[in-house]
Formats: C-alpha cells, structure tokens, sequence
C-alpha cells in the first residue's frame, strides 16, 4: 500500500479550495494508493473548518490529515497582490517535518484528475525540488533575478521536494534570507534562485494554468526554446493530472462564463464537504440580489457596466456571423 505525504499551507479563507483539492485527489487515486496530508497554518481554523476535513477521513478511511500551526518566523517576508505569507510555508517544509525525506507539495488552488503514485515513484537523483517549467516567465524578469537562462524556471504550484537534501545542506538558511528582499514573484523566485541547475523538469501534464489550458501557441511562443515536443503539448491539454487556477480570481470567490475549466473545480466541490451547490446558489443570487456574495457579484457587476455594453455592442455582428456559419 502507497502512503503518498502531501503537503500544503492555506488560512480559513482559503480552506474550501484546499479541501476541493483534497478531494479531488482522493476521489481519483488508484484503489491501493493512500495519501496523508499534512497541513500548516498560522493559526487554528474555525472547528466547522476541522469538521470538513474530518468529513474527508470518513469518506476515504485510510486518509491521514495532520494540522501544525507554524510559528512567526516567516512574518517578515515580502508579500504583495493577492500573494499570502502562507506561500512562503513551502520553504520551510524540510525543518516543519523532519521525519520526511521527501513530500509532494501542492497549492490549493488546483484540481488532481489522476493518481499521483507515478509521480510519486520519480526518480530525480541528486536535484532539490521537481516542477513544471514556467512557459511564461519573461527574459526582464529572469535578468532581474540574476540566474543566467529562463530554461530553468518553474512554477512553484506543484512540487516534489527532496527534503533530506534540503536538510543535509542547509538549504532552508538561504532560503530564508531571501524572504524579505522584494522579489516580485515572492517564494517561487526564491525557489528559482537557490535551486537553479539543480531542478528537474516534470512533464507539463502535472501543472497545467488555466490560462494556458486551450493555447497551444503559449507552449512555444519563442522559436529559441524548444519548451515541449507537439505529443507532450496534446497529452497535457487533453489529459492534464494537475489543472492549476491561477491568478486571484478562484472558483470559490468569483464567477465568469467564459472560466477555462471552472466547471471541473465545481463539481469536486459540489461532492466534496462543503457541497457548494454554483447552480443553486446563483439562482439564488439572481432571485434576492441582497444574497449576492462574492462569488457572483463581480460577474453580474460586470454585465452592469459601460465597458461590457459597449463591448456586446462592438461584436454584435461578428456574434451573428458566427452563430449563420455554425448552422450552416
């Protein structure tokens, strides 16, 4: 029996998307495949929270969830945007749980479709962490850095973590003297910058962006880089393991109609214990506008504003052409 360590790091208001995912991990792994989760937080989450992840263990019975509340030594770290301390959390994972010698790390904003066993079973010799290249970072950006080649960059979503490494050469020391310096991509610069040349690249089917899930032309946008042959491109964006739903627009607080894959994240929530029910709900909202919380607002909102009528005024006809060729 495989009992697969995972390890992540979220705050209440991001507990409905780390228990989706948990489902989502649990709901498609292999019959003989167990994970045990092991959770940091800054402080103690509300008990209906811990009942949730309670409910988790009762659906799948050798599930292991363990909470740890990590201490303020991250607390003078750099953060910006929509970024939280608790992204910094992974660089401290090899001193948080030393009983580990390696972890799959994961953010909690993603969705698992498959099982993580062969993963998992990824031999990634003498290199510190494991991840999927970033297709997107600039050549300004890897400059700014001062690491000599973007070939090496990667997102820091998704990862395995060699923690025995980490430890045997005191690698969380550098990492923590980065933390305050600025850097505009926070943790997953300082990942980048310690481990350059020592990363290995995981297929792409293990951390696709939704923002990328239907754009093939993203994949090799500069001819100089060879990022990922045609076969890899089709396998990742018709059979992704890890879909990834980044920017700080999340399934849980916002709503579009044009959300690449959205619909995904909310059936495992609509199975998961929080059951959020998008459908019910919106109806809801639309019925009592007094009702209408953040999950729906900005996108009946949107719908209000000059911007949007003046946009459905611009491609009426285009919308028309398209809808006389689709009958044809």
């Amino acid at each position: 029996m495989n009992s697969i360590p995972i390890v992540m790091a979220f705050d209440e208001n991001f507990a409905i998307g780390a228990c989706v995912t948990m489902y989502s991990a649990l709901r498609n792994k292999l019959p003989d495949t167990d994970y045990s989760f092991h959770i940091m937080t800054r402080e103690k989450l509300l008990d209906s929270t811990y009942e949730k992840f309670n409910e988790l263990k009762i659906q799948f019975p050798n599930t292991i969830i363990n909470f740890i509340e990590v201490d303020d030594k991250l607390d003078n770290a750099y953060t910006s945007g929509y970024w939280t301390i608790e992204a910094y959390f992974r660089l401290i994972i090899a001193d948080i749980f030393p009983n580990l010698d390696r972890c799959i790390y994961t953010d909690v904003d993603v969705v698992i479709c498959d099982d993580l066993t062969e993963l998992w079973n990824t031999d990634i010799g003498t290199n510190i962490i494991a991840g999927v290249r970033d297709i997107s970072i600039g050549k300004d950006h890897i400059k700014s850095l001062g690491i000599p080649s973007s070939e090496q960059y990667i997102y820091s979503g998704f990862l395995l973590i060699n923690l025995e490494l980490i430890r045997r050469e005191h690698l969380t020391q550098n990492f923590l003297k980065l933390i305050s310096v600025g850097y505009k991509r926070h943790d997953m610069d300082i990942l980048n910058v310690v481990c350059y040349n020592r990363i290995y690249f995981l297929p792409y089917k293990y951390s696709i962006c939704t923002i990328n899930i239907f754009n093939r032309d993203a994949f090799n946008k500069d001819a100089t880089l060879p990022i990922c042959p045609v076969d890899e491109i089709e396998d990742t964006l018709d059979n992704p393991i890890i879909i990834h739903y980044v920017t700080e627009k999340k399934p849980w607080n916002t709503h579009c109609d044009y959300a690449l894959l959205n619909h995904l994240w909310y059936q495992m929530a609509l199975e998961s214990p929080y059951k959020i029910n998008y459908l019910d709900n919106m109806l809801k909202g639309r019925n009592d506008p007094t009702k209408l919380t953040g999950l729906y607002d900005i996108h009946y909102n949107s719908r209000k504003s000059s911007t949007y009528r003046i946009g459905r005024a611009v491609t009426y006809i285009p919308r028309k052409i398209h809808k006389l060729i689709r009958r044809c």
